[in-house]
């Protein structure tokens, strides 16, 4: 729940900017941006080694604290992340409409909630045993092959 409340309250920021970016830009310097940040962000998870964070006991008291605390958390956590980053561009590469704009906001909402949900199911059933490199590696390859298909589709 918490994780939705905040995707669903952030991604109107990504999609407004990108949808104003993309009226006053054109579309191939947006689709070429585009690919540019994707696979950006691939070489990001392929090259920054993030610090082991130590583990952290909490008791939670009610749901609603729960609720409250995940979104809060994740909020300041995803501000300007390469996911709003990715929106934003999403919402600049199509034309701006109401309708598109929407599109936007809801498949992005939907793809990180559903993304966050595998993400923590998977956690929980595999604990440990998935590797956290191979993840990466994944998660890489996908948005420098996403990048490389924006910039090729711009220029052809």
């Amino acid at each position: 729940m918490g994780v939705g409340l905040a995707v669903a309250a952030l991604n109107p920021l990504a999609v407004v900017v990108g949808a104003v970016a993309g009226r006053f830009i054109p579309l191939t310097a947006v689709k070429i941006g585009a690919g540019v940040l994707f696979v950006g962000f691939g070489l990001w998870n392929l090259l920054v080694k993030e610090k082991p964070q130590p583990e952290e006991e909490c008791e939670a008291k009610s749901g609603k604290h729960v609720i409250l605390a995940v979104m809060g958390a994740f909020l300041l956590a995803e501000i300007g992340d390469k996911t709003q980053l990715a929106t934003l561009s999403l919402a600049a590469r199509f034309d701006g409409s109401a309708w598109n704009s929407v599109g936007v906001w809801l498949g992005a909402t939907i793809g990180m909630v559903l993304a966050n949900m595998l993400a923590v199911v998977a956690g929980h059933l595999a604990g440990r045993r998935i590797p956290a490199k191979l993840m990466k590696r994944i998660s890489a390859a996908l948005f420098i092959g996403f990048g490389i298909w924006a910039v090729a589709d711009a220029l052809t």
